[in-house]
């Protein structure tokens, strides 16, 4: 699982710095900033209802899963 997610990060980070590239090449260098801006809002708007005290709360109460609970030593 980990190493899938960071498959993307690496890959997504490859686009953002070709997109980024492109952008600064075109508008200017602060405009790869300010489309991170607008991104980041719309993300935290997007998943504001998501991420809620009540669900972050309820997700920490549940039980892990067997395989991530600690091994007890003998």
């Amino acid at each position: 699982m980990a190493s899938t997610t960071m498959f993307v990060a690496a890959g997504g980070n490859c686009v953002g710095a070709l997109l980024g590239g492109l952008l600064a090449a075109q508008f200017g260098i602060t405009a790869p900033y300010w489309v991170g801006l607008v991104v980041a809002i719309g993300v935290s708007a997007a998943t504001w209802r998501v991420f809620n005290r009540d669900a972050v709360a309820r997700a920490y109460a549940d039980e892990p899963p067997v395989e991530q609970r600690p091994v007890p030593v003998p």
